[in-house]
């Protein structure tokens, strides 16, 4: 009953707007974690363009007021200019619904539509082959149509591909080298409407994909730097690179078809992908894959000898993290570190040669998640490249890499603790 009234003030504000009273022994706490996390995210209304390989900064609040910081040497802020950011430019834009962010490019969705900014040289943004880098936001199609009646769930930015989700499907641009929009390795027009070339290692342009892995009903999207998964009504699928078994299915060996992940316990509730490690959280606790040789998995190698890979610090199967008996409530994937968030508080393990675990120890990774020392209530947590960041009710806090003004300060340098981000106009 502790942690129950712990959260009193938050039950409150949520039984005046809602007028719903919730108790521990009418719903399970779990459930009532659950309800109260989401409904705090939509009464701040504060949103942010993430990616586990960006050195920029996106953040729109509820006041419609949209800021930007970071690295621009491709354009990926849309401003205009190539020139970094440090301190967070602010506009007001009343239409923002959401964005995302790969490593140097930006795609944001409006009421009005898509619009994307940076760098094209793999088609990543969806605009022709002719547009290598752009530097303020245009308007993009989907399959050569600007104007869609599919709603937009989820957009998704990898290294250098992009996956959209909405209500009829799933289209994708960019880099596909590695497999990493599930086609096989001989496609052709059956697989993507629109599409007339064969062998193509990239595309210039979202195109919608067939259900041709049988899969239906996709309700969550994640993209590592060469590698997706995407959550469906039939299970877990995987495809791209696998070099270092971010693909949890039980070798090395690269896929360019969407393939069921098996080796796993409980119903999924939400996955998370860095450089090359992924990370879900089931019913049964949270689960990780892939590189682990600075600790991002949260697994230690003595405990789980059985599965390691010595020489390459690898797991090729999800495994259960080391953590305390918590409420997950949301994971958070950087390129070499991972964060949740739990009834308890913030956690994380992995890299922090920047800070961005959010404790000043940088002399070494940590392969166990350590709770933070953070005492206000976070509502959200991101992850970008080198760097962590939390909503909470008294606004945005940042640690970790700044050398590219991504956390919006004026002084470009490294922060090891979490410390308030100023957003102003």
């Amino acid at each position: 009953m502790d942690r129950f009234f712990a959260w009193k003030e938050e039950i409150m504000l949520f039984n005046k707007y809602c007028n719903i009273i919730l108790f521990e022994y009418i719903f399970p706490i779990e459930l009532v974690y659950y309800i109260i996390h989401i409904y705090l995210q939509l009464q701040y209304k504060y949103s942010i363009g993430n990616s586990p390989f960006a050195r920029h900064t996106f953040i729109f609040n509820k006041n419609n007021i949209f800021f930007r910081s970071g690295k621009n040497k491709k354009g990926q802020l849309g401003l205009g200019y190539l020139k970094n950011v440090s301190t967070f430019k602010g506009d007001y834009h009343k239409d923002i619904i959401t964005c995302s962010s790969g490593k140097d490019y930006t795609i944001i969705l409006t009421q009005s539509g898509l619009y994307g900014t940076g760098n094209n040289y793999y088609g990543q943004l969806g605009f022709p082959d002719n547009k290598k880098k752009l530097y303020s936001f245009e308007k993009l199609s989907l399959n050569g149509i600007e104007s869609y009646p599919e709603k937009i769930i989820k957009i998704c930015c990898g290294e250098a591909h992009s996956i959209i989700l909405t209500t009829e499907g799933y289209y994708v641009t960019g880099d596909n080298s590695n497999g990493e929009f599930g086609l096989g390795d001989k496609w052709d027009t059956t697989n993507i409407e629109g599409q007339s070339s064969r062998g193509c290692s990239s595309f210039y342009g979202f195109k919608k994909m067939n259900n041709n892995n049988c899969i239906s009903n996709i309700t969550q999207v994640a993209c590592g730097r060469e590698h997706s998964i995407i959550l469906a009504k039939e299970g877990l699928f995987c495809t791209g690179n696998n070099g270092s078994g971010q693909l949890a299915l039980g070798d090395y060996n690269n896929r360019s078809e969407f393939t069921k992940i098996m080796n796993f316990y409980g119903d999924v509730i939400m996955l998370s992908c860095g450089d090359a490690h992924t990370m879900i959280l089931t019913k049964e606790g949270l689960f990780g894959s892939g590189f682990n040789g600075h600790g991002q998995l949260g697994i230690d190698f003595e405990s789980e000898s059985d599965l390691l890979d010595y020489k390459s610090f690898n797991l090729f199967k999800f495994t259960k993290c080391n953590l305390p008996n918590r409420e997950i409530l949301s994971i958070a994937c950087g390129c070499a570190h991972t964060i949740i968030l739990t009834d308890n508080g913030i956690y994380s393990c992995g890299y922090n040669h920047n800070g961005q675990l959010g404790y000043p120890d940088t002399n070494k990774v940590n392969y166990n998640f350590v709770k933070i020392d953070f005492s206000l209530h976070v509502i959200q947590l991101y992850c970008c490249d080198k760097t962590s960041m939390v909503l909470t009710k008294n606004g945005w806090y940042g640690c970790g890499d700044n050398r590219s003004g991504q956390l919006g300060e004026l002084c470009k340098r490294r922060h090891y603790t979490f410390r308030q981000i100023v957003l102003s106009k």
